[in-house]
């Protein structure tokens, strides 16, 4: 008769520490499960503050010329539809400023009897070297735009105002274009075609992720997963060259500031070599 107590206090103390065990585990996964979703906003919104901050404005697009005599040396009489692998404008302008922060570089020229205008060049992001502005090899091909004076417009509002024959000297100093001309003369230039850019992605056989080396990238699918996390695929242009990338598919609403982050970035260490 003794025993049955004993045995109702073992049951009794095996059945509450089982219970505040089972309580303590789902109450540690549980804010495990808060913090970590806590900490993922957090480091979010920090991400997103920091890129909104750092290009919240536009990268500008400048327009410069090129003069007759230096397009005849160094282009050797390319005509329309031909490119101009040029990699340097060679100016100390301090017009060209606001280069710095990135952008466009257009590059154009005035040709003889008719003041036709050409766009020789587009250089993106190009880089200060002392003695000009560098960036990767244009792979625009050359352009005719002279239909398109009308239509373009600086970032002050004004256009192109130049009499017969003074179409040159009216360009003499390098200017900011607005959105809309930036993307109208883009939009002629690519219209001709352009050269591909070289892939810099190296080959990866041991990353949980496929890989997107020029070889691998025409098999590999546009979403991939890895430790139950989903990933996009996305890539930037940087100097002619293109660098394939995964990211979480969670920033997916933020991937033209982390392309413009990573742009950046390559551009900084190519025009370094």
């Amino acid at each position: 008769m003794r025993s049955r107590p004993r045995l109702r206090l073992r049951f009794r103390f095996r059945f509450r520490f089982r219970f505040r065990s089972r309580l303590r585990s789902r109450l540690r996964s549980r804010l495990r499960s808060r913090l970590r979703s806590r900490l993922r906003s957090r480091l979010r919104s920090r991400l997103r503050s920091r890129l909104r901050f750092r290009y919240s404005c536009r990268m500008p697009d400048v327009l410069a010329i090129v003069s007759k005599a230096v397009f005849d040396k160094e282009a050797a009489g390319r005509k329309p539809s031909k490119v101009w692998a040029v990699d340097t404008y060679h100016s100390n302008s301090k017009h060209l400023a606001p280069l710095a922060g990135g952008g466009r570089l257009f590059m154009v020229t005035v040709r003889p009897p008719s003041d036709s205008l050409w766009l020789v060049a587009v250089l993106e992001n190009p880089q200060s070297i002392g003695g000009g502005w560098r960036a990767g090899r244009n792979r625009v091909p050359i352009t005719d735009i002279t239909s398109l004076i009308p239509r373009m417009r600086f970032a002050n509002g004004k256009g192109i105002t130049a009499g017969p024959g003074t179409l040159g000297m009216s360009l003499q100093t390098p200017r900011v274009l607005d959105a809309p001309t930036a993307a109208l003369l883009l939009g002629a230039g690519f219209s001709g075609g352009v050269a591909p850019a070289v892939n810099l992605t190296k080959h990866d056989d041991k990353s949980p992720l496929p890989c997107l080396c020029k070889e691998c990238i025409v098999s590999s699918s546009e979403r991939a997963e890895a430790q139950g996390m989903p990933f996009v695929r996305s890539s930037t242009e940087a100097l002619g060259r293109v660098l394939h990338y995964w990211m979480p598919e969670e920033l997916a609403n933020d991937k033209d500031l982390i392309s413009r982050s990573v742009r950046s970035a390559l551009s900084k260490r190519l025009v370094a070599r």
